[in-house]
């Protein structure tokens, strides 16, 4: 492989990388985020198209010329493997048909309470409170969910833009009912969680607001 491909391949997945984590960019934009031409992020762009990873849309722009917004499309799913899924939803539709589900959603608590436990060990709750979400976006990403934080007014904004274990969380919902209350126990009593956006229901990923419970 020569080197101009391999430039081009990596420029590629950080161009994925970025539409993931970002949502909808236009080709300008994504050329400040990797210091590129914009003429140059549109010929990966153009080739991502063809390979059906990535759509084009116009989006106003007041009198000018609409602006052209990439996103990616379900394909580029592949780029994010979410290993093991399968295994994980037999085991789980196992479960449900031998045990029913009082025994499954007993199980799910078990994993939620174990999940708790590992993120009490790296959540220093006398930290400020973005300090915290900030550790539980960094424990978050380790486990798959590219996850990251921004401020909006008196809110920190979780966002975790991809699912790992989606096709799990689809046959039991209870994983993600079980998951806000893990974040609130985790950040500690002070931490109000909301989920705005769900991968689950349609979104292009999950978002949590979290404020301090005194600032509302």
């Amino acid at each position: 492989m020569s080197q101009t491909t391999d430039v081009s391949e990596k420029t590629r997945m950080q161009i994925i990388q970025l539409l993931k984590r970002l949502g909808s960019l236009s080709a300008i934009k994504l050329g400040q985020l990797l210091d590129r031409t914009p003429m140059a992020i549109r010929l990966q762009l153009h080739a991502l198209r063809e390979d059906r990873f990535v759509a084009d849309r116009s989006s106003p722009s007041g009198r000018g010329r609409p602006t052209i917004l990439w996103s990616l499309t379900p394909a580029a799913d592949e780029f994010f493997p979410d290993e093991h899924k399968r295994l994980a939803v037999d085991l789980i539709g196992y479960v449900r048909d031998q045990f029913g589900d009082d025994e499954l959603n007993r199980l799910i608590d078990r994993f939620s309470q174990d999940q708790l436990a590992t993120y009490l060990r790296r959540i220093d709750r006398e930290e400020p409170l973005s300090a915290r979400v900030e550790a539980l976006a960094q424990l978050r990403t380790e486990e798959g969910y590219m996850a990251d934080v921004t401020i909006d007014g008196d809110s920190l904004l979780l966002a975790e833009n991809h699912c790992p274990i989606c096709d799990v969380a689809r046959s039991c919902t209870r994983l993600c009912s079980n998951e806000i209350d893990v974040f609130r126990n985790a950040l500690g009593s002070d931490a109000d969680v909301t989920r705005e956006d769900h991968i689950i229901s349609g979104a292009r990923r999950c978002l949590y607001r979290i404020r301090e419970r005194s600032a509302r």
